[in-house]
């Protein structure tokens, strides 16, 4: 909190980029932003690229196959596990989403970042109400689309000089009255509103394990089974 203020957090249609080396955090401030979206009244799509383990521990999400298309009853969280090679299976999925417009999409280290499919719905998604998380550790090799349409931007620890200056590009660190490499400690990081120009420093997060459960607790109600 700031001034007494707490940050706006990203909304139903905005774009959230989470940037921070292995070990800094970001993956699960990712997972709590994922467990504060609407799982409940819309699909939320996982590309889970790494088999992450934090994922794999969602008991009621669904695992579904690259085939899968989210109906206009769709909700709840749906995982796709896409593998090197997929690229015309993933663009097509990525189409389906953004024509169905609706439909959250969450990406970790994306093999698909440069994927035309993953581009169009950075480009175009906020108007189809198309939210993203997406989460790097390398801001110099992701896509650029995933740093230039984000709204908002959460930062950890980098290592390499080279992404901290990829993220300058769209963060003015040094203007907003940071170094130009932040020093950061471990899980915390700093959280930037684009729109309003706002950087605030953010405490870590609740444990995953928590985080975790309050994902189940949003899914339980989707997945009631009724027998007659």
């Amino acid at each position: 909190m700031e001034n007494g203020q707490a940050p706006r957090l990203p909304g139903p249609k905005d774009r959230l980029a989470v940037i921070g080396t292995t070990g800094s955090g970001k993956t699960v401030a990712a997972l709590w932003h994922l467990s504060r979206a609407d799982l409940s009244a819309r699909p939320w799509i996982v590309w889970d690229f790494k088999d992450d383990e934090n994922i794999a521990k969602i008991e009621n999400a669904q695992h579904v196959g690259l085939d899968f298309r989210p109906g206009p009853k769709s909700k709840g969280l749906y995982v796709v596990h896409p593998m090197r090679g997929d690229d015309e299976a993933v663009n097509s999925l990525m189409l389906a989403i953004l024509k169905r417009g609706n439909v959250g999409v969450y990406l970790d280290e994306p093999d698909i970042n440069k994927t035309e499919g993953f581009e169009d719905v950075l480009r175009k998604g906020r108007s189809h109400y198309v939210p993203v998380i997406a989460l790097t550790q390398r801001p110099v090799d992701c896509n650029r689309y995933m740093l230039s349409e984000a709204g908002f931007y959460q930062l950890f620890d980098l290592a390499d000089e080279k992404d901290w200056a990829r993220v300058r590009n769209f963060v003015p660190l040094k203007k907003l009255g940071y170094e130009n490499e932040p020093t950061l400690k471990k899980y915390h990081s700093l959280y930037f509103d684009r729109d309003r120009k706002k950087i605030t420093p953010f405490m870590p997060v609740p444990e995953v394990d928590t985080i975790l459960e309050n994902i189940d607790e949003k899914l339980a109600p989707s997945r009631s089974h009724f027998f007659i």
